[in-house]
């Protein structure tokens, strides 16, 4: 690998980085907390039901 103009290192980090992210275990990991999120926030509007309008869930 040349280090021209880029950083060899900084490669390697974010090659890393895209394998943890997309590893199926992570993905999994990402569903349950979102599980978690959207329990909680549906406990938390049914109790307050005139703080929220609603919960997307998006983005």
């Amino acid at each position: 690998m040349s280090t021209f103009s880029g950083s060899e290192v900084g490669c390697h980090v974010a090659s890393a980085v895209l394998d943890i992210t997309t590893s199926a275990q992570t993905v999994a990991n990402v569903h349950a907390v979102i599980n978690q999120f959207a329990q909680g926030l549906a406990d938390i509007r049914s109790r307050h039901a005139d703080w929220f309008v609603g919960i997307r869930q998006e983005g």
